[in-house]
């Protein structure tokens, strides 16, 4: 009987064990499904820099060379080696993550001394050494903070992860070896203008070699998300014909006009200026924060000029001015433009979706095409009626731009409740709901012999089996 109870109370305590809240434990890296820039050196990259002692060079002078897909720095020398790695995908940016798989190789003399520095901060910089048995991460007095007992130098490959968020005024960077968390402190302040990671190997004794060999480095922007909104109040997807869109005041005039063909809103303007095109119902109505969505195809006139504009009043106190034109998709802000380069020239129909976050006073606008986030704009204070507006503009009489658009939508939302992911299309069922059961545990005795006692622990969706 007390080995019953002592078993029961065993499974108990492993039932509290799990079910019961951990505390706070060290950062673990980002999952990463899609990496911005990934460098695999199957040859020498054609971007590349090479710098001895902080002077360019070629890669021979700093015998750096490709070999079997890794990029291969030998130095015995006192002095910096450094290669830098840019790209049109390695840019500016607040948050971001660069890995790189590496394997050192040293005399015990060498000391090699083994640095990363990521300049993709606006205004700030990772600076991190490896050294034998630490790695650090410099901080804005000009200290390092650190991580000993360490193995980064045994001549195995190790991933480095370099994490960065910033914002405030302030970046924080975060190091993890092969997976573990080493080291987390604010970055170092800096005004380079460029974008590019740099790694660096010195030999502390002349004489002495070390060879680092890297197998790759990644690099991947962390941006916002487009949401998936469960519900639109206003959608339109032209199924039905032309005088059945209720607010719409469409064109019908000499070199401009609208149809609905195979479900297609077919807009078109050979006569300079614009088409204005208001649409303004009942399910468009002022809001906080908000989705606007439309696909769309447009196509531009020979003559530079014609532009698509999508601007929305949903907000209240705020406006959406946004323009598509070839190439390039932007939005007004408060002072300026911001804007994003795109291939919408290429003949086929691409989805728009702006989602408007308004507190505080004001209205941020993240701006994705086709899914993927492109730019943000701080909107401009706005209080007209509650509508949206196509503008279709050419800039030459008998040069016809046209814009065909399959669905527009929008909704109000809170996008602190909603999740993040590809966003159906209409009449499309919206992804199944995650998961969110209870982990509790449950516990029962299946078995008393005099052998022993078998008890069953079970997690719901996972079975645990514990003998005795």
């Amino acid at each position: 009987m007390k080995k019953l109870i002592s078993a029961i109370m065993a499974a108990l305590t492993l039932s509290l064990c799990l079910c019961a809240p951990t505390s706070a434990a060290d950062p673990k890296p980002t999952n990463v499904k899609k990496w911005d820039y990934i460098e695999n050196f199957d040859k020498m990259p054609g971007s590349i820099v090479f710098n001895k002692a902080n002077k360019p060079c070629q890669a021979e002078d700093i015998s750096t060379s490709v070999e079997s897909g890794h990029l291969v720095m030998k130095n015995s020398e006192a002095v910096e080696y450094a290669v830098k790695l840019f790209d049109d995908k390695v840019v500016k940016c607040d948050n971001y993550i660069i890995e790189v798989k590496y394997k050192l190789t040293a005399t015990a003399a060498a000391n090699t001394a083994f640095q990363v520095f990521g300049y993709l901060s606006n205004g700030f910089r990772i600076h991190s050494q490896i050294g034998k048995d630490l790695i650090r991460l410099r901080k804005p007095d000009g200290t390092f903070e650190e991580t000993k007992g360490v193995t980064p130098q045994d001549g195995e490959y190790h991933t480095l992860r370099y994490e960065v968020k910033a914002g405030e005024g302030k970046a924080t960077g975060s190091v993890f070896l092969d997976g573990k968390h080493m080291v987390t402190c604010d970055l170092q302040a800096n005004g380079t203008k460029d974008a590019f990671v740099q790694i660096v190997t010195k030999a502390n004794k002349a004489g002495e070699e070390g060879v680092l060999s890297i197998d790759y480095v990644k690099v991947k922007k962390i941006v916002p998300e487009q949401h998936i909104v469960p519900e639109w109040s206003f959608e339109e997807t032209f199924d039905g014909a032309i005088d059945s869109l209720t607010g719409w005041n469409l064109p019908a005039e000499e070199g401009r006009s609208a149809e609905i063909s195979d479900g297609i809103l077919v807009i078109k303007n050979s006569k300079k200026g614009e088409v204005v095109i208001n649409i303004q119902n009942e399910k468009i109505a002022k809001t906080g924060s908000f989705a606007l969505e439309m696909k769309a195809r447009p196509t531009f006139t020979p003559t530079a000029g014609s532009r698509v504009s999508l601007i929305s009043f949903m907000g209240e106190g705020f406006r959406i001015h946004s323009q598509i034109k070839e190439g390039i998709v932007s939005a007004q802000n408060t002072d300026s433009w911001s804007s994003g380069n795109f291939a919408n020239n290429d003949g086929k129909f691409h989805l728009y979706r702006y989602e408007v976050t308004i507190a505080g006073g004001k209205a941020v606008c993240n701006v994705f095409v086709d899914g993927e986030y492109l730019f943000t704009s701080e909107m401009n204070p706005n209080d007209g009626n509650s509508i949206h507006k196509l503008v279709l503009n050419t800039p030459a009489d008998g040069e016809e731009a046209k814009l065909e658009v399959d669905y527009i939508r929008s909704a109000a939302v809170d996008f602190s409740k909603l999740k993040t992911g590809a966003q159906p299309e209409p009449g499309k069922p919206l992804p199944p709901a995650p998961d969110t059961g209870s982990a509790i545990l449950t516990v029962s005795v299946i078995a008393v012999a005099a052998a022993g006692v078998v008890i069953g622990v079970k997690k719901r969706r996972n079975d645990y089996f514990l003998c005795s």
